[in-house]
């Protein structure tokens, strides 16, 4: 993501692999695992938009209920970002 901001100077604290094996919303009957590789960055410059991400937004985790895909729900409440 760091590529995609088009930030330079940046400093990764901490990283985390997180994994989820759960029953697959998809593919009933069916397992699903999903990766999350998780870093904890902080940057001091300016984040410099690329067009393909112009039309993305900063969703709050407390902002409501947020549709999450396959693993993210979960990740955000281990991770105790979810509000």
């Amino acid at each position: 993501m760091i590529d995609q901001l088009r930030v330079e100077d940046y400093r990764v604290s901490s990283s985390s692999l997180q994994n989820f094996y759960e029953p697959s919303r998809r593919y009933p009957g069916k397992m699903h695992w999903d990766y999350c590789f998780v870093f904890n960055v902080s940057i001091k410059e300016e984040v410099k938009e690329s067009p393909w991400l112009s039309s993305s937004r900063y969703l709050d985790t407390g902002e409501g209920k947020i549709e999450y895909g396959s693993a993210q729900g979960g990740l955000l409440t281990r991770l105790r970002l979810d509000g």
